[in-house]
């Protein structure tokens, strides 16, 4: 293997990762704008006024 094959393939390698961080990237705020429309509905706020919590242990029964 010469030199010139070895950093042929870091290039490549170093493209495949830029592209897989561009992806993550994009997808990342892509999800960040979904969670700001969902903040701005009323059913997020619904449950936060309920009062409701995952742990209060209605889910199993109050042992």
């Amino acid at each position: 293997m010469t030199t010139t094959q070895l950093t042929m393939i870091l290039i490549a390698v170093a493209v495949i990762f830029t592209i897989f961080i561009l992806i993550a990237i994009i997808k990342m705020y892509k999800l960040k704008a979904e969670n700001k429309k969902l903040m701005q509905t009323n059913a997020f706020t619904d449950y936060e006024e309920s009062g409701e919590e995952l742990s209060s242990g209605h889910l199993y029964g109050d042992h």
